[in-house]
């Protein structure tokens, strides 16, 4: 248990550190290299949750012998060196066990929370598009709705995949705005931006006490 509670902190606080490091380089990287290549910055901090923290472990002192010294006549040969304190000290050893466990449950609880309200808020929001959307085309398996509930053109589905687009797409959107705006949400799915922006909301969900994490996440989302 108290490998594992190391492990949890080490990996947040190195996570964190990470996503630090893509917030200060990303707009340099991006100028010099490319925006793809600034993009995947972003796997640094998501490849840190699943690699081990390395420790060196000290090598273990050898206890000494406890002196034994004859006691009162008659009696049986009893140690010398007393443990003072060792009730207190497996008293403290459970409380700071208690306070670990609480902190625990905060953290996975306020995770938990974050990830379910955000996805129950997509799946309505997916269900009132599909629900209202009209069918107008499609583009291998991606499907081309034309709906009221969207003010633009926009791509979503992991596995059923879908683009919205607004009922005055082709009322006020030139043949090529037209074009351009469905090639762009076309990359979305084709590049799968969607299956990353899942992952991103479940390390944002982890780290939802960090304030860091919160922007890290809108410049994420960003690039």
């Amino acid at each position: 248990s108290g490998e594992l509670n190391q492990w949890i902190w080490d990996t947040m606080f190195s996570m964190t550190l990470l996503l630090v490091l893509v917030l200060a380089i990303r707009r340099p990287v991006s100028h010099f290299f490319g925006a793809r290549i600034a993009y995947l910055l972003w796997i640094l901090p998501v490849a840190r949750l699943f690699m081990p923290t390395l420790t060196l472990e000290a090598p273990a002192e050898v206890e000494p012998m406890a002196a034994y010294v004859p006691a009162v006549a008659g009696s049986d040969l009893v140690a010398a060196v007393p443990a003072p304190g060792s009730a207190s000290s497996a008293f403290g050893a459970l409380a700071s066990l208690d306070w670990m466990m609480i902190a625990l449950i905060l953290w996975l609880g306020g995770a938990g929370l974050l990830f379910i309200s955000k996805l129950a808020s997509y799946l309505q929001f997916r269900e009132d598009i599909v629900a209202d959307g009209r069918l107008i085309s499609r583009h291998g398996n991606i499907k081309i709705l034309e709906t009221a509930a969207v003010g633009g053109p926009l791509a979503f589905g992991l596995f059923d995949k879908y683009i919205a687009v607004p009922t005055n797409f082709f009322r006020d959107y030139a043949p090529r705005e037209r074009k351009l705006a469905l090639e762009h949400e076309i990359a979305h799915h084709e590049s799968g931006d969607l299956a990353a922006n899942f992952v991103g909301l479940s390390i944002l969900s982890l780290h939802w006490f960090n304030p860091i994490a919160w922007f890290a996440w809108i410049a994420f989302r960003q690039d």
